[in-house]
């Protein structure tokens, strides 16, 4: 017993696979583009923290208040 199937896949199968196959290579170099993209984004947009939330319990405190 083995997993491997006995039958020849037909014609259909052939063409399925091979659009799953262009469309799966067509999907990572789109992905692939997103990526570099981002990469050669200037890196002082993301030191200056656009399109962050501001981290509220980083506040400054004051040591002469007592409050």
């Amino acid at each position: 017993m083995t997993d491997e199937p006995t039958e020849r896949p037909n014609q259909q199968e052939i063409a399925r696979q091979n659009r799953l196959r262009a469309a799966l290579r067509e999907n990572l170099k789109r992905r692939k583009s997103q990526s570099r993209g981002r990469a050669d984004q200037p890196a002082e947009a993301s030191a200056a923290g656009a399109g962050t939330v501001p981290d509220i319990c980083a506040r400054q405190t004051d040591p002469d208040d007592p409050s």
